[in-house]
C-alpha cells in the first residue's frame, strides 16, 4: 500500500485490531536499539542507524547477538560456528522489497565456513523496518514506521517529475 498518514497506516497495519503484527515488528526493532541523532531525534534499530555505508546493504545481514551457525536450514543438523554481533553476507543478495524476517533461516556466507545457515530472527537486515521518534515540546513522539524496502518513495518520484 503506498501512501502517508494515519488512515493509510491503519489500514496497512490493520492496527485497530488485536492481531495486528505491527506490535511485534516494534517490540523487534526496539529490543535492538537504536541511535540518537540529536537530543530530540532517535531512530531504531542500530542495525539501520549504524550499517557501514561502504557496505551493499542488500548484501548482508548483522548478527544480532551470539548466533549459532548451522549447516542446513535447520535446527537439527549440526552447528558448525558461530557469529558474535557480527556482519555477515548473505549468500543470495535480498531484493527490495526486503523482507527478511519473514524467512525461518537466512543462508549466509562464512568467511571460514562458507555457505551456511542462521535463525531469521537471530538476524536483522539493514533494510528491514526502521522507527524514528522526535522530541517536540517535551514530549517524546513516534514519528514513522519504515517499511522494509529500498525503492524510491512515490513522492520523490513525483517531485522529480517522474511517475511511480
Amino acid at each position: 500500500m503506498v501512501g502517508k498518514g494515519p488512515d493509510v497506516f491503519r489500514r496497512q497495519w490493520d492496527s485497530e485490531t488485536s492481531t495486528t503484527a505491527v506490535w511485534a515488528v516494534l517490540d523487534r526493532l526496539l529490543s535492538l536499539g537504536g541511535t540518537f541523532y540529536s537530543n530530540s531525534l532517535f531512530a531504531a534499530p542500530y542495525v539501520y542507524t549504524r550499517f557501514p555505508y561502504d557496505l551493499d546493504r542488500l548484501s548482508h545481514v548483522v548478527a544480532t547477538g551470539d548466533v549459532p551457525v548451522y549447516a542446513e536450514s535447520n535446527l537439527a543438523s549440526a552447528c558448525v560456528g558461530m557469529l558474535k554481533h557480527a556482519i555477515v553476507p548473505l549468500a543470495t543478495p535480498l531484493t527490495p522489497p526486503a523482507m527478511l524476517c519473514q524467512q525461518p533461516f537466512v543462508a549466509v556466507q562464512h568467511p571460514e565456513l562458507g555457505r551456511c545457515y542462521v535463525a531469521g530472527t537471530d538476524v536483522y537486515s539493514p533494510v528491514g523496518h526502521r522507527a524514528f521518534f522526535e522530541k517536540r515540546q517535551g514530549k517524546w513522539r513516534w514519528l514513522s514506521l519504515a517499511a522494509p524496502t529500498l525503492a524510491t518513495p512515490p513522492v520523490l518520484l513525483a517531485g522529480a517529475g517522474e511517475r511511480p
